[in-house]
């Protein structure tokens, strides 16, 4: 009984799949003859019929190719689903690279808000003792190296968020 039709898009040339797989595992006629126990004339007839094996003879031979029937009747779809995980491998990596992301700018933003709270607060203590703003920024800045890091550090987080944007996705 004839399973598969010939003109149908989803099965290929399953002669020649057979064969691809065959000589891919570096086997030969023999080798899937002796695992079917028949002789090789026999499977040579086999795979050369493709299309109008049973669904049997397809099972019996993936399982002598170590294959499933699958890879050898849809062999198309196979390699999509394949190449879809890829897809989700990568992914997975994006959102894996966003979270560290996003855990180093959470962790730098609590760090600068602390500092600011600090500096509010000591600003808050020292305006009674009359200490301007210029006064203090003298005294904890007198070269501009902490102001010169806080812009920095600014200007690194805002550069950071901007890569988060989906144009600058890593591989």
């Amino acid at each position: 009984m004839r399973y598969f039709a010939k003109n149908t898009r989803m099965i290929t040339d399953v002669a020649k799949r057979i064969k691809e797989i065959r000589e891919e595992k570096r086997l030969t006629q023999v080798d899937i003859a002796e695992k079917l126990n028949m002789e090789r004339s026999n499977y040579s007839r086999l795979e050369k019929r493709g299309n109008d094996l049973s669904i049997n003879q397809v099972i019996d031979i993936a399982q002598a190719l170590g294959v499933q029937p699958i890879d050898i009747l849809f062999p198309l779809e196979i390699e999509a689903v394949r190449k879809g995980g890829e897809t989700v491998h990568k992914l997975n990596r994006v959102i894996q690279t966003l979270q560290e992301r996003n855990d180093y700018l959470i962790d730098n933003q609590r760090k600068i808000e602390v500092l600011i709270s600090f500096f509010i607060q000591m600003s808050k203590g020292i305006e009674g003792f009359g200490i301007t703003e210029e006064i203090f920024k003298k005294q904890i800045d007198p070269d501009g190296k902490l102001e010169k890091w806080a812009k920095e550090s600014a200007s690194k987080m805002i550069d950071d968020m901007q890569n988060l944007s989906p144009n600058n996705r890593p591989d």
